[in-house]
């Protein structure tokens, strides 16, 4: 097959981290793949990536706002790789849909990534309730995110659970000594990490608030993986709580295998998320989790076994939970290794492949997404989705 998959940009997130390693294994089963990134070179490790498969990436260098030479670009890529799919993520689809059904392009589909009212503006959500009326087959990456689409949108999305090279998270281990030496931590130091852009959807402040009640003692810190517009602010806000000294901010890192095999505890206190890439790998690191029930997370996380699930927006639950895991090495040590059994049993990226394979198969041959069986990533067996 011909595939092409458009997103935004290539700026590190989860959508352009998924996008990346499906098309690699697309190519490694022997698929002719390409990408397109709306907006211009973001000088990512994610382009470096693929750029190292020899996989092409098209910059339409779009303006912002709607541009529509963006369109005229985009239809010109799609008319000299003459994809058999196009793939959309994000707000792409207002511009892959027109193009890709003028040329006649097979098969269509676009992969909704978060909760409705947190995946895209409400004119992306009444374009994505067109593009379903007309054949593009919706996917959602969560139970939880097909659930919200049917309620916001009346669209009946497949659901593909999102995936992660799961070996290159356990192989991290041997490293932990070394990259705590190296990036100013102390051996027996307990780390609980993060690892999440700076925006409000991902509300670090409640994990910043809940790291202050539990008034840490020294050889405790909370470090913080990303960037993002909030950063001067949550600087601010550790320096009021008085935790500034505990709270390490590491910006972006392209060795989050090595940041999660050198942690103890992994957290996450969003306010929404569709099924995060970042708890996925951090279990798959063999790391207890402290998560918030929101999205896809209580799809991924076994509350009391492999982490612990808390009320969105409630430090002291949020507190309690970590303070927990602090306080008991040998439950840290049991979760971690629940955790990271079920990532190896259900969280690999060849599952996510496969299941899109199959699912271009059938729209090439001009079947309907939910129409026959299709392989569910979780489990491995063929399911009939309702």
């Amino acid at each position: 097959m011909r595939i092409l998959h458009v997103v935004g940009s290539f700026a590190v997130g989860g959508a352009e981290q998924l996008t990346a390693r499906l098309l690699d294994g697309f190519k490694q089963r022997g698929h002719d793949v390409a990408a397109v990134s709306l907006f211009d070179v973001q000088g990512s490790h994610l382009e470096s990536f693929l750029q190292a498969q020899e996989i092409p990436i098209h910059y339409l260098r779009k303006r912002i706002g709607f541009d529509p030479r963006a369109l005229t670009r985009l239809g010109q890529v799609i008319r000299h790789f003459r994809p058999d799919i196009v793939h959309s993520h994000g707000y792409a689809l207002a511009y892959t849909l027109g193009p890709s059904t003028l040329v006649g392009v097979p098969g269509q589909v676009h992969t909704i990534h978060n909760v409705a009212g947190w995946d895209m503006p409400w004119w992306g959500r009444s374009i994505l309730s067109l593009a379903a009326l007309i054949g593009v087959a919706p996917v959602a990456v969560s139970a939880e995110v097909a659930r919200t689409a049917r309620g916001a949108n009346r669209i009946e999305a497949l659901t593909i659970p999102n995936g992660i090279p799961v070996a290159a998270y356990r192989s991290a281990r041997s490293n932990r000594r070394l990259w705590r030496t190296e990036n100013g931590f102390g051996q027996d130091d307990l780390l609980i990490m993060s690892v999440a852009r700076l925006t409000r959807q991902k509300n670090h402040s409640l994990l910043l608030r809940a790291f202050a009640r539990l008034m840490p003692t020294q050889g405790v810190q909370l470090v913080l993986v990303g960037d993002g517009p909030l950063k001067p602010e949550l600087q601010r806000e550790a320096d009021t709580l008085e935790i500034v000294g505990q709270v390490r901010f590491l910006g972006v890192r392209e060795d989050v295998p090595d940041v999660l095999a050198s942690s103890d505890v992994f957290a996450l206190s969003s306010d929404a998320e569709g099924n995060p890439l970042a708890l996925m790998e951090a279990m798959a690191a063999g790391l207890p989790v402290v998560a918030t029930a929101v999205g896809g997370v209580p799809e991924l996380v076994t509350h009391g076994r492999d982490g612990f699930v808390v009320p969105p927006g409630d430090p002291d639950s949020l507190a309690a939970a970590l303070g927990r895991l602090i306080g008991s090495p040998e439950q840290r040590q049991a979760m971690g290794r629940d955790a990271e059994s079920k990532a190896s049993a259900t969280f690999d990226v060849a599952h996510t492949v496969q299941s899109y394979v199959e699912l271009y198969k059938t729209l090439i041959s001009g079947g309907r997404a939910l129409d026959r069986p299709h392989l569910a990533p979780r489990t491995g067996q063929q399911v009939k989705i309702p």
